[in-house]
């Protein structure tokens, strides 16, 4: 049976609290010299995989633009029955966490190597959600509703 959508809002909200109390912990924690043998922080001044530089409030201002968007597309999902409410937390989470680093530090706390890019929670949750809801979409689609 598939839950409601208040249901699914209330998972989205707190699977995005979960998600941004999470990465802020690991990047604070990949700071920490203990974690020194496993993560590799760096400071990721450029937005978007450094596809974009420009000023600290303007890139913050653009991440915020971009995350009401994605809520609001999120929310119609959601209130459709095809968006499930932990993809929605992961994607918003994920982007709330980077945008808390970007308005906070100016720059976005990275630790995790993955070949020449540098990623944290916050990016892996983004991509997972982002992933889960394109698959749903797909099937959504594809059961003609």
């Amino acid at each position: 049976m598939a839950s409601s959508p208040a249901r699914r809002s209330r998972t989205a909200v707190g699977c995005a609290a979960l998600t941004v109390a999470v990465d802020q912990l690991t990047k604070t924690a990949a700071g920490l010299p203990a974690a020194s043998d496993v993560a590799r922080p760096i400071r990721n001044s450029g937005f978007s995989l450094q596809l974009l530089h420009a000023s600290r409030w303007t890139e913050t201002l653009l991440m915020a633009a971009v995350l009401a968007v994605i809520t609001v597309l999120c929310v119609r999902g959601l209130r459709r029955g095809w968006l499930s409410g932990w993809a929605v937390g992961l994607v918003v989470g994920g982007c709330v966490g980077n945008l808390l680093d970007r308005a906070s530090l100016g720059s976005v706390r990275d630790f995790l190597p993955v070949g020449p890019l540098a990623l944290n929670v916050a990016d892996v949750a983004v991509v997972a959600g982002i992933t889960a809801a394109a698959v749903a979409h797909r099937r959504f689609a594809r059961e003609g509703r």
